[in-house]
């Protein structure tokens, strides 16, 4: 039965280096059962103090009922040297995942002989 409220699904990021990781590139897929996650946008990376997450997702795979079976997550991550970093999707019908607002926008010019971005 799917989660009427929130729920949380643990993601540890482990770093067995003597450096600290910082902003480290994360590729992971996360597996859903069935009937419990419909849109990506309802799914939200919260690091270890609650705080929301830059995360882009990716639809892999499907449940015959259209729910999400696998969901590939990219996100950029730290974690201590000879530790590690905890993170955590939470995901309901509730959850909303931030949207870039701020993010610079791109301009783009062209003329006979060049392309300025």
């Amino acid at each position: 039965m799917p989660p009427k409220t929130a729920a949380a699904v643990p993601v540890t990021v482990p770093n067995d280096l003597t450096l600290a990781l910082e902003s480290a590139p994360v590729t992971s897929g996360i597996p859903f059962p069935p009937g419990h996650l419909t849109d990506p946008l309802s799914a939200r990376l919260l690091d270890a103090k609650g705080q929301e997450v830059s995360l882009q997702t990716e639809t892999l795979c499907r449940w015959p009922d259209g729910s999400i079976r696998w969901l590939l997550l990219d996100f950029q991550a730290d974690a201590p040297p000879g530790g590690k970093g905890d993170y955590r999707i939470e995901y309901g019908p509730e959850v909303r995942a931030a949207t870039p607002t701020d993010a610079p926008q791109v301009a783009v010019t062209e003329d006979r002989d060049r392309i300025a971005v």
